[in-house]
Formats: structure tokens, C-alpha cells, sequence
């Protein structure tokens, strides 16, 4: 993609299990990406990570399963409708040794300055509004990284591009990368 565009920036965006993912590519290859913006993420650590009952908040005899993705019940229908989408939980459908691998701290003192952009709904319960925070502050503290933004939604959970506020998410991205990775040229 570089060689290609070398003009432009390159942003690496990750959500849910590819915000994991994306933490894990910004530890191995910092001078790879300008930017990169999490949603749904969590500090990848024991008690910032919820392994239990995502729908915990919303069970009852009603209840699909899927109220946690999002405020806006539709999006859990699609969910539970895709053949491609499944509930399990992690542990069990990785098992305990690959879920393990899952754990993990964002790497020391980076070799270079990403501009970091985490985004949670207040209600989700992948990691929420604590574990963001800790995770803003491990990339500040242990990464020494100086731009990291935490924006929470109040009133979302889990899929803050598939929630009720959607637009509003998707022009706090648009402002954001305006304001931190200005054209070059």
C-alpha cells in the first residue's frame, strides 16, 4: 500500500476481535501505520476483558441473546441471522490455550508516534468506558504514545458503527483523522 500511495496516510482500524488483532499489528509494526482507531476494543488483560455473558445486562425471557451488540435491535437479529456470525464464547470456541494468546499489554516505548483513536459505546460490555481508559493510559504510559483520544458514547453498546447515534460516530472518525493526519502536499 505504500509503495503504491506513499502520499497517503495509513490507517489501521480494528473492531471488536480485530481491534485484538490490530493492537497486536501496532506492537510488531509501529512504523507501519500513521493512525490507528479501535472500537469495541478492551485492554487485552484479565479484568478489562469480559470473558462471561455479554447479554448479561439485557437477559430475560425476552431476551434474543444479542442486546449487547446494539441498542438499535435490529442489528442483533442480522446478527443471530448470519450463518457467518457466532455466539460462543471465546474459551470455548478457540479453546483455553489459543484464547490465552488473546492476553497481552500494548508493547514499550513504541519507536514511533501513532496517532490513537478508541471508541466505546458506555453500555458495551466487551470492555466499556474502565477498560478503554486503561487501555489509553497503557498506550500513553508503556508505548510512550502522546496523541491517544478515548471518545464513549453514552446510551451505544458494542457496535458504535451499527448503533442508534451511527452518523454521529462515523463523523467524530471523519473529524479526527481530519485533525490529526492533515493532508500532506
Amino acid at each position: 500500500i505504500r509503495a503504491d500511495h506513499p502520499e497517503l496516510p495509513l490507517i489501521l482500524i480494528g473492531h471488536s476481535w480485530g481491534s485484538f488483532l490490530a493492537q497486536m499489528l501496532l506492537d510488531r509494526h509501529p512504523r507501519d501505520y500513521d493512525a490507528l482507531v479501535l472500537t469495541g476494543s478492551a485492554l487485552r488483560w484479565p479484568g478489562s476483558l469480559n470473558s462471561g455473558d455479554l447479554n448479561a445486562p439485557w437477559a430475560g425471557p425476552e431476551a434474543m441473546g444479542s442486546e449487547w451488540l446494539s441498542s438499535d435491535l435490529s442489528v442483533g437479529r442480522a446478527f443471530l441471522d448470519d450463518p457467518l456470525t457466532t455466539s460462543e464464547p471465546l474459551a470455548r470456541l478457540f479453546g483455553p490455550l489459543d484464547t490465552l494468546r488473546l492476553i497481552g499489554k500494548p508493547a514499550k516505548n513504541l519507536p514511533r508516534d501513532v496517532s490513537v483513536l478508541l471508541m466505546v459505546g458506555r453500555d458495551d460490555t466487551v470492555g466499556g468506558p474502565r477498560s478503554i481508559h486503561c487501555l489509553a493510559e497503557a498506550y500513553r504510559r508503556r508505548s510512550g504514545l502522546t496523541d491517544v483520544t478515548t471518545l464513549v458514547y453514552p446510551d451505544i453498546r458494542h457496535e458504535v458503527f451499527n448503533d442508534v447515534t451511527r452518523d454521529q460516530v462515523i463523523a467524530d472518525v471523519i473529524a479526527w483523522i481530519d485533525r490529526h493526519l492533515p493532508p500532506s502536499g
